[in-house]
């Protein structure tokens, strides 16, 4: 029996890989001796909730690079019945050396094969009515709804998910926490951060007519440099794709958006308005509203400085779900991030147990231009991966385990990330070209020994594909490196 436990991206997509499987192969799927003959082979716990979370629509932007659409879908008339058992609780607790999970309704089930699929939970240490956090589209009708009365949010958080909905809330005082010096530093280094900042203060704007790119080229001489302000690492952030924001379903109304932000900042700690005790001591705006109606939220920062607000939106990372399977499981290794440790074949390290998606932590996957940063694309990826590799003993890993690829959406440009592309793993010195017209484009290339091993692509460059292939087939762009981000030079022809 094949067991797969949680109702996300991965779980999801591991289900279905393994129904295709089992439907093509199913002879050499035959090697368990409890294999049930008569009846599903798969069994599929996904939670209480009644809904999983599909890939509804998969679009290839290059060899590896895709775009895909996640909708929530009733898991009921999802899978056929004669293939899945899908059990609507949760897992409580397990076994692991009797093989066998013990259910949130009292049952018990016994696996041959186990993926563990049960994803994150996003990261708040404050526990307040007041107090919203951020991860996908389960919160997004309560923040919906809270917006509906709320005159100012507090955001905290600089990563995909924060930065998108700083753009996007409209009608609202904005005050924007962030514990760096620049937005987007999750992502971007400083440079890039700034063809943002006119698009945050306004809105959505229309673009500009396009201005002559400048193109600069500079050398990375130690990882703390390329982790100052310069050109923040990369931390981790995962946003939730150009899509979700649409719920929101907001209307302009007749108040404008302010923005503020605070930087080098994180939250001491939040309260309930009290006006007796509670003041706002920061260096607001002028137009900013005073405190003389009173907030639902009192917010003390590190620095000291302090604000009222009517709701705090957090949107500072995940924790991978792993208490349940690490608890009285001495043999299962939890990464420094409280995932589960999985090496190039999606395997823990007890036998028979797989992990897919969000809760997992990919120690066994070497490519130094592969990195994990828990996206949906990802979990997509693991989860069809973990099934082939449940069923077969050699099975090889896919080349997006080769490549990090990413296509999001930020401040209305569209971005692609490929590579090393904030060069965590590159040995210094190495080299970063950049082009850049405000209002239009970012492209960042690093290389080092004339090879390209990351890159940022922001706006429609169409440069994806080519820069993709450069990186995965190591090309000497020696002969070309002078005019790498020449805008009058045709990179995609010369290598045709």
């Amino acid at each position: 029996m094949y067991v797969v436990v949680g109702g996300g991206v991965a779980g999801v997509c591991c289900v279905q890989e393994l129904v295709q499987l089992l439907d093509n192969y199913s002879t050499s799927s035959s090697n368990s001796s409890s294999t049930v003959l008569n009846g599903p082979k798969i069994t599929f716990i996904c939670g209480s909730a009644g809904f999983i979370k599909t890939v509804d629509e998969v679009s290839k932007v290059t060899k590896v690079l895709e775009t895909i659409k996640v909708k929530e879908s009733p898991v009921s008339s999802y899978f056929p019945t004669d293939k899945v058992k899908v059990i609507q609780e949760n897992v409580k607790s397990w076994d692991s050396k009797k093989k066998i999970l013990f259910l949130s309704n009292g049952d018990q089930i016994i696996y041959d094969k186990l993926c563990i699929a049960t994803g994150a939970s996003p990261i708040n240490n404050f526990e307040n009515e007041n107090v919203l956090t951020l991860r996908d589209l389960d919160t997004v009708e309560i923040l919906k709804k809270r917006l509906e009365t709320a005159r100012r949010v507090v955001l905290v958080g600089n990563g995909g998910i924060a930065n998108e909905l700083a753009y996007e809330l409209k009608g609202v005082e904005i005050i924007w926490a962030i514990r760096h010096l620049t937005i987007a530093a999750s992502y971007f280094d400083k440079q890039a951060a700034t063809l943002f900042l006119p698009r945050l203060a306004a809105g959505r704007l229309n673009e500009s007519l396009k201005p002559e790119a400048v193109r600069t080229r500079y050398t990375i001489s130690s990882h703390i440099e390329s982790t100052s302000e310069a050109d923040p690492s990369t931390s981790g952030g995962c946003a939730l794709g150009p899509y979700w924001l649409s719920k929101l379903e907001q209307k302009d109304g007749n108040k404008k958006r302010k923005v503020h932000i605070i930087k080098d900042v994180e939250v001491a700690n939040i309260e309930n308005w009290d006006i007796s005790k509670h003041s706002t001591l920061t260096d607001l705006p002028d137009e900013f509203e005073a405190d003389t109606n009173g907030w639902k939220a009192f917010v003390l920062f590190s620095n000291g400085e302090t604000v009222g607000c009517d709701l705090v939106i957090f949107g500072i990372g995940v924790t991978p779900n792993s208490e349940i399977w690490k608890n009285g499981n001495s043999d299962l290794k939890i990464a420094n991030d409280n995932g589960i440790e999985i090496n190039d074949k999606m395997e823990t390290s007890i036998k028979d147990v797989y992990c897919a998606g969000d809760i997992c932590t990919a120690k066994g996957f070497h490519s130094k231009h592969w990195s994990q940063m828990r996206l949906w694309t990802q979990a997509r990826s693991m989860g069809i991966y973990c099934a082939r590799s449940m069923l077969f003993k050699d099975v090889e890993a896919d080349i997006c385990f080769e490549i990090f690829t990413h296509n999001t959406n930020f401040y209305g440009f569209n971005v692609v990330f490929l590579g090393d592309f904030a060069g965590e793993h590159l040995e210094t010195p190495y080299d970063a070209d950049v082009r850049c017209s405000p209002e239009q484009e970012y492209i960042k290339v690093l290389t080092k020994d004339n090879r390209v091993h990351g890159v940022v692509l922001v706006g429609e460059t169409d440069l994806a594909e080519t820069f993709e292939n450069l990186i995965l087939d190591q090309t000497d762009v020696s002969p070309i490196i002078d005019d790498l981000l020449n805008p009058h030079f045709d990179i995609e022809d010369y290598y045709d």
